[in-house]
């Protein structure tokens, strides 16, 4: 653990341990003896749906993805809790299993709370507060957000989180440290050299990653939030890697203990009922930006070696219309949703690719938290080719 690393942490400690001694003196003094108390609540959503891809004579389709995804929270007194979630998916070869998170909360006061463990990264808004199928308005998950995400989807170490008030506006944040990304160096997958490996259980190298969040609500209303996250971390590691470059005839050694790792995010949100359009208007954006020092790659099949500018982003906007001030009962359920994302990854990489993807759906919501979605879906790669797509899911929370 480096010097800075570690003088964070100690702050953070000090910081959160004054506060909650401070805290907890209050609440013994007005404690009515029911401090122990506990209380567990079960959650969580399950959903199910059919996939149509492609078009004509290679036109194919076959029911979807279907997950069931449990979520445990255990409140042990009035400042401590946990809270996990597990998620069970059957794909096409079997069934997935996976932890999404699993957490303790420390509540130190109304503006602030410490919790340690697995925890969805506060790198924007999608993967923490708005990719649940439940919660998320299309099937799927726009470019560079789900599966291989640009920037982290979950982190492991120590969060410190709260908001405060700033006149009849309102800001939120988040601090954290984890173990950070892992450099993919093309050893166990060459056509992934380059690539970043996030949420690892074990870092592999003494430095730690340092993020954060910044929301401002500047409307008394809330219904405008803008935000700005930044992660910094080592993503090599100690070893190194030693290959036969045809070039040199000869042994040559590929160092990746320095390199480091940059990212960037900014969101949006806006959230308000209108009347002049009989409904709920819905703006959500996020933009991600990674950026991976200069490292060289072995070219295991010419036996060179190779190196790129390696900066990935994506990002995607989306506008929701729900008209839930119509006296019509069917109308005022439905929901109207179109998303634009793009992705785009280094060029001269093996994995680089650029991609973008239209979306355009309708939903018809059961209940608050039970709807059915009707997504009509077309993704562009590089090489202009098209593969249109129509998605439907079924999705209910409980």
């Amino acid at each position: 653990m480096n010097m800075k690393t570690f003088t964070l942490l100690t702050t953070l400690f000090a910081i959160s341990s004054s506060l909650w001694a401070q805290n907890t003196s209050t609440e013994e003094t007005n404690s009515s003896g029911n401090s122990g108390d506990t209380k567990f609540v079960l959650t969580g959503y399950g959903y199910s749906g059919m996939t149509i891809e492609g078009k004509g004579k290679e036109q194919k389709s076959t029911f979807g993805e279907t997950g069931f995804a449990p979520i445990f929270i255990w409140k042990a007194s009035k400042n401590l809790f946990f809270e996990g979630e597990v998620e069970f998916i059957l794909l096409g070869e079997g069934l997935d299993i996976e932890l999404e998170y699993a957490n303790v909360n420390l509540i130190m006061n109304k503006y602030m709370t410490l919790r340690a463990g697995k925890f969805l990264s506060p790198f924007g808004t999608f993967q923490e507060k708005l990719h649940p199928a439940w919660i998320n308005k299309m099937v799927s998950k726009p470019l560079g957000f789900g599966h291989g995400a640009v920037g982290p989807d979950a982190e492991i170490g120590f969060d410190l989180r709260g908001g405060v008030p700033l006149g009849s506006s309102k800001m939120n944040y988040s601090l954290y440290v984890s173990n950070g990304p892992i450099l993919r160096t093309g050893v166990e997958e060459e056509n992934e050299a380059g690539m970043l490996e996030y949420g690892n259980i074990v870092d592999n190298n003494k430095n730690k990653a340092i993020g954060g969040r910044i929301g401002f609500l500047p409307f008394s209303n809330s219904s405008l939030e803008i935000g700005v996250s930044a992660q910094t971390a080592k993503g090599g590691n100690n070893d190194s890697i030693f290959f036969y470059n045809k070039k040199n005839n000869a042994m040559d050694a590929l160092e990746y203990n320095n390199i480091g790792t940059k990212s960037y995010a900014l969101d949006l949100s806006y959230v308000k009922s209108l009347a002049f359009i009989k409904g709920t208007l819905d703006i959500k954006g996020q933009l991600n930006n990674v950026t991976v020092d200069k490292a060289d790659y072995a070219d295991l099949i010419d036996s060179t070696k190779y190196s790129f500018k390696n900066v990935t982003q994506s990002y995607y906007v989306q506008l929701a219309y729900r008209p839930n001030m119509l006296r019509n009962k069917f109308f005022n359920k439905t929901e109207l949703v179109g998303r634009y994302s793009a992705l785009k990854s280094p060029e001269e990489s093996k994995w680089g690719e650029e991609e973008t993807q239209l979306t355009i759906g309708l939903n018809y919501w059961a209940s608050w938290r039970s709807v059915i979605k009707f997504n009509y879906q077309i993704t562009q790669n590089g090489g202009n080719e098209s593969e249109p797509a129509i998605l439907i899911q079924f999705v209910t929370g409980f």
